[in-house]
């Protein structure tokens, strides 16, 4: 961005074809700032992804075990006559 913006305050800008040279550089220097925007996102929603499926493993293996030893718990005091 720094040579776009270098270009814009000298008087090379009224020059056709590097007025060209630089619309065309400018088109994708954008271009090349929103794919790097895009992908911080994209990684940062899978660090969230991550951060999320941690959770819910955490909390399977803390509740999944109890609940399933007062089933057993109570099985056995149901089914023992």
């Amino acid at each position: 961005m720094c040579i776009i913006g270098a270009y814009k305050k000298a008087t090379l800008n009224t020059d056709v074809y590097f007025a060209a040279v630089m619309l065309s550089l400018e088109e994708q220097s954008n271009l090349l700032t929103q794919s790097i925007n895009r992908m911080k996102t994209e990684s940062d929603l899978g660090k969230r992804d991550e951060l999320r499926d941690n959770v819910l493993q955490s909390v399977y293996f803390l509740v999944v075990p109890k609940c399933l030893k007062e089933v057993r718990f109570l099985r056995y005091f149901v089914c023992s006559d």
